[in-house]
């Protein structure tokens, strides 16, 4: 534990490990991924938190035996608040209210009546925004969070507990002025509410890859949502009281972001949201993406940058108003204390906040600024607040960069905290060139600040989001002059705009150019600097290698011996080089050395999506598409990729022209390269150019100089030992439905075969069956299995042992379609198929290996998540 700090140590010169709250934040974080990785995640018990109690309570008293002196003391301590770590996560996670709403739900929707509480400010989800690959828009919503009190039990209403995420879909907001108009329904924190809708547990991983939802609900002690069709299914039992102090906050917070709204451009607002009031969820996707891929992201995440900006420019303005020393601290502390509050207590922000109250309380007694124990504080009561921001991508990085800040501090800003003691000099008689000078002063550390953060924080990045960006190095210390103007005017405009609307235009002018040069910058270099690139994620070793080393540099630099701060700085440069090396530059796109043909049908809700991987290495996709988004095709395929190790597709295959099986492709681009595209005799014809998506599509391949196939009926390739037939549609095929005309191959591998219909019905599947019959072991069923894909029949002419279903939990309720219950007909068994569905079962991967062996598992299966 090391000695205690006198007002005369300087913590700067002690390494990490000796400055006190360090430790002590190391074994509360320990204990909360012992009981995260130790136990199964079911739910908790009494007795694990009883045994919890009983270690921590043999602890104390070791501590108490053996005297704080003793080394075996400090180390009982340290396990002791290990074991409060455990504790509270063990509370957080895994202990929930037998009535708690959430463990009533199940996967599928189900119509509910609730009452409950509101515990947050209602947030607008993205506005909608036309587009040729999307064939309904989504509806302005709005999104809150409940605390449950009574669930209704045919016309009983009985007790209930949890919380819930409500989404209330509104009406489309009128053509004038769209960025002005108000959502027709708001709520405030401390509303009872009476809502009906349908009630579902939160999204689990439905493909390789796939984004946890329902683990980061969970996390948040949320374990279901409501979406709730129309303003009219919620009613107001109860108006909130102000005197609560939430209510007087989501009150104010509510009519600062319609002050933004009313005095702000439709294109600046958002941002100006997000940076001011923690409001990121009507941030456009595009914007989002330029974010991430100019390294900028990070400006979104009130943290670190955004309180030093603001006290910096308030720190100014009572330096120039000439306020005495301490009282200046007191206002400064005041000021940080409001902007966390008002930006929504975001774990970035609450890091940051308590960091710099702790050090502005520091250098009233003259203590270091740059010290660890600040940071170790910090971590304490993010950590106390909520367990599992230890395991959140974005915690971490915060904390990453504020370690990074202390260790390049300690050189570059240790006489930053001394500026804010200086009285104003009786007279001001700068040099000719003093700007220069003090420009050079700023931009040199701010250049070595945010490379250091950048080198540092690439591997987490890299692992987490699956990008390199080291644009942001150079672009984040000319956006901090535009965020500086922006974030002072901002604050300025809300609290001048609601009382004296001539002097907040002013204000507003400024704010909004600043914003607009902020999103020009980062537009700019986004297309004339495209130093970025996606990548699979390194392994977690070697990222749990790169920290691992920069801990220990953080723990032994400023000790006694640099021998072992010389091994730590030795270690961590070779580990980065080596993962620079054998992990960024790969000389082959995967590692792969199987001969197996693996398939693997994605889980896109209605749509269609196949990943092929062929025995000689070959990547394949056939169909691209959801009704739902294609994002969420392009993501489900990217992240299935990426978990492969793929970095590049050798092809594309387009069954048809239908949006939910092709409209994942214009996503698709943004992250992988495609080397073709192949395309039935049908596909870009008159008729079929009529639909916007088919023309945006058509465009898109001649643009980005795609090669373009086509394909009939007859034609027959080799992927290695795999041989590809065309089955259907011929090369004349006119006349018919774009359905009628998909595209049908099969994959004939180690005596196997495998067939792919598309959305395959009426003559094109007459003209199917009319061929000789075949034997096919896995069927994926044409149009999503419904019944005008003539199930028996089918089933009857192929005779396939397994069937593969596309499309989402609505179509689970057919019965009329693909189930177990047909017969398959033939001498080798009489069995029925065993049909799979990706609604049910995920992402569904069928794996012939060369001596003919066919295994078809479900993703869910194998990655199932609790409860």
């Amino acid at each position: 534990m090391g000695q205690m700090l006198t007002r005369e140590d300087n913590p700067q010169r002690l390494p990490g490990w000796f400055q006190p709250l360090v430790p002590v934040a190391l074994a509360f974080a320990a204990g909360i991924a012992w009981d995260r990785w130790a136990f199964p995640p079911e739910l908790g018990s009494k007795d694990v938190l009883l045994g919890y109690a009983i270690l921590a309570v043999a602890g104390l008293i070791a501590v108490w035996w053996w005297g704080f002196s003793s080394r075996v003391s400090r180390w009982a301590l340290l396990v002791v608040f290990a074991l409060a770590g455990a504790a509270e996560h063990h509370i957080i996670w895994r202990y929930f209210s037998p009535r708690d709403v959430g463990l009533m739900a199940g996967d599928w929707p189900q119509p509910v009546a609730l009452r409950g509480v509101v515990t947050s400010v209602p947030e607008a989800l993205a506005r909608p925004q036309a587009a040729p690959f999307e064939l309904f828009a989504p509806q302005p919503a709005v999104r809150f969070t409940v605390r449950v009190t009574a669930v209704r039990c045919g016309q009983i209403w009985q007790p209930a507990a949890g919380r819930l995420l409500v989404y209330l879909t509104c009406p489309q907001p009128s053509e004038a002025e769209p960025h002005v108009q108000e959502m027709p329904v708001w709520f405030l924190p401390g509303e009872s509410l009476q809502m009906f809708g349908r009630l579902r547990r939160a999204f689990p991983p439905m493909n390789p890859g796939g984004f946890d939802l329902r683990t980061y609900r969970r996390e948040d002690r949320i374990l279901a949502e409501l979406a709730v069709p129309y303003p009219e299914c919620i009613t107001r039992l109860a108006p909130a009281s102000f005197w609560n102090p939430q209510t007087l906050l989501g009150w104010w917070r509510l009519h600062a972001a319609q002050t933004l709204k009313k005095y702000l451009s439709a294109e600046n607002e958002p941002l100006a949201q997000a940076l001011l009031l923690g409001f990121r969820t009507e941030i456009p996707d595009e914007l989002e993406r330029s974010l991430l891929q100019t390294g900028t992201i990070h400006l979104l995440a009130i943290s670190g940058l955004h309180v030093a900006i603001l006290v910096g420019v308030f720190n100014a303005v009572f330096w120039a108003l000439r306020v005495p020393y301490r009282l200046r601290i007191g206002s400064l502390l005041v000021v940080i204390a409001v902007y966390a509050v008002i930006s929504g207590g975001q774990p970035s922000t609450i890091r940051a906040a308590t960091t710099f109250s702790v050090l502005l309380l520091g250098t009233l007694f003259h203590h270091s600024f740059w010290s660890m124990n600040a940071l170790a504080f910090a971590a304490l009561v993010i950590l106390t607040w909520n367990p599992a921001a230890l395991f959140r991508p974005g915690p971490q990085l915060s904390f990453l960069g504020a370690s990074v800040l202390i260790m390049v501090g300690r050189r570059y800003f240790a006489g930053t905290v001394g500026t804010l003691n200086r009285d104003l000099p009786a007279s001001a008689n700068p040099p000719r060139f003093a700007w220069v000078e003090a420009l050079s002063k700023w931009l040199t550390p701010t250049l070595v600040v945010t490379v250091s953060i950048w080198v540092m924080s690439w591997p987490l990045v890299w692992h987490s989001f699956h990008i390199i960006s080291p644009l942001g190095m150079v672009l984040t210390p000319v956006l901090i002059p535009l965020m500086t103007g922006a974030l002072a005017s901002g604050f300025g405009l809300l609290f001048v705009g609601p009382l004296w609307s001539a002097g907040a235009w002013p204000l507003a002018w400024l704010c909004d150019a600043c914003l607009t040069g902020c999103r020009w910058l980062i537009q700019q270099a986004e297309h004339t600097f495209p130093l970025y690139t996606w990548q699979p994620a390194p392994p977690t070793w070697w990222v749990a290698g790169v920290y691992g080393w920069w801990m220990l540099l953080l723990l032994s630099s400023g000790g006694p011996t640099r021998r072992l701060t010389r091994l730590s700085w030795t270690g961590l440069g070779g580990w980065l080089l080596g993962g620079i090396v054998f992990l960024v530059f790969p000389a082959a796109q995967d590692a792969r050395n199987s001969h197996d043909l693996r398939m693997t049908v994605l889980s896109v809700g209605h749509g269609l999506g196949i990943v092929i991987e062929a025995p000689n290495g070959e990547v394949w996709l056939y169909d691209l598409g959801s009704l739902g988004g294609g994002d969420r095709a392009a993501w489900a395929a990217v992240g299935t990729l990426f978990t492969r190790g793929v970095r590049r597709l050798d092809g594309v295959l387009l069954s048809h022209a239908d949006l939910d099986h092709y409209n994942g492709l214009p996503d698709l681009r943004r992250y992988l390269a495609v080397e073709q595209v192949a395309v039935t005799p049908r596909m870009f014809q008159a008729t079929a150019r009529r639909e916007p998506g088919v023309r945006a599509l058509e465009e898109l391949i001649a643009s980005r100089k795609l090669p373009l196939r086509t394909i009939a009926a007859g034609d027959t390739w080799c992927w290695g030992d795999c041989r590809v037939t065309v089955l259907h549609p011929p090369t004349d095929c006119a006349g018919v439905t774009d359905n009628a005309a998909s595209l049908v191959l099969c994959l004939e591998y180690a005596g196997k075969r495998i067939l792919l219909t598309g959305d395959l019905e009426g003559p094109g599947l007459e003209a199917l069956l009319s061929r000789p019959p075949i034997s096919a072991d896995v069927l994926v069923a044409p149009h999503h299995g419904t019944a005008r894909s003539r199930p028996e029949e089918l089933v009857q002419w192929c005779r396939p042992e397994y069937v593969i279903i596309s499309g989402g939990w609505a179509s689970l309720s057919n019965t009329d379609g693909f189930t177990e219950e047909l017969p398959r007909p033939g001498n080798a068994s009489p069995a029925a198929p065993k049909v799979f569905h990706t609604a049910e079962a995920g992402a569904i991967t069928v794996t012939i290996s060369p001596d003919g062996r066919c295994q078809v598992s479900g993703f869910r299966s194998a990655a199932q998540t609790p409860f």
